[in-house]
């Protein structure tokens, strides 16, 4: 839907600079399917389309593009409703908005000769966000990885298939489950050298808080 710049700044020596400058491909899937076709809802067409447009203009940019919400179960395509009723089955796997990438290994994105030029970019929330099936009973860091992490984007960095940049992430700090999950990702990130930006900076969103508050003075 649109394309962002984002600026990673890291400072290489004292008084030396190095820009990393990366397009986004921003849209979070709701309501988008990846797979090999041109339909206008399909997010990996629309995001390479809109990837080709960028490096045309730029070579040498890095492409971060997020995932969608949904993909189908085996033995289910697009054309199913998202719930059927009579066998009391859902028949796509369901995750964060822009969060699923299940779809990479089916139909991975295609950049052509900038293939090295690639970022998936997952979101990832916790509990106070939406109470998700994977966050039920007294989850862990393994179970977190079996029944979501793992499947729908962690597969991507451990089968080395591309890098990844966990686009959003964060939360209040609850002293309980929210910040239980915080703390299981924050060390997932740490031990797989994974990058991030965290959401967020300003302290008006609803969900999560900010880094800061009282009018944006602490």
């Amino acid at each position: 839907k649109c394309i962002t710049l984002l600026y990673k700044i890291h400072n290489i020596q004292e008084y030396d600079t190095y820009y990393v400058l990366l397009i986004s491909i921003i849209f979070n899937g709701n309501g988008a399917k990846w797979d090999s076709s041109t339909d206008k809802n399909n997010w990996k067409y629309a995001a390479e389309t809109a990837a080709a447009v960028v490096l045309g203009e730029n070579p040498n940019l890095l492409i971060m593009i997020e995932g969608n919400e949904v993909y189908p179960k085996e033995g289910y395509d697009w054309t199913y409703p998202s719930y059927d009723y009579e066998k009391n089955f859902a028949p796509y796997h369901a995750a964060w908005w822009g969060g699923n990438f299940r779809g990479v290994r089916d139909y991975p994105i295609d950049l052509g000769k900038y293939k090295s030029q690639l970022v998936y970019s997952p979101h990832d929330y916790g509990p106070l966000v939406y109470a998700q099936p994977w966050f039920e009973g007294s989850f862990t860091q393994e179970s977190l990885l079996k029944d979501y992490w793992r499947d729908n984007w962690f597969f991507i960095i451990e089968e080395k298939i591309a890098p990844l940049l966990i686009g959003e992430w964060g939360g209040f700090m609850d002293g309980g489950p929210n910040e239980k999950w915080l703390t299981y990702l924050r060390d997932l990130m740490m031990d797989n050298h994974i990058h991030h930006t965290f959401w967020c900076f300003n302290e008006n969103s609803v969900d999560t808080g900010g880094m800061v508050n009282g009018g944006f003075a602490n």
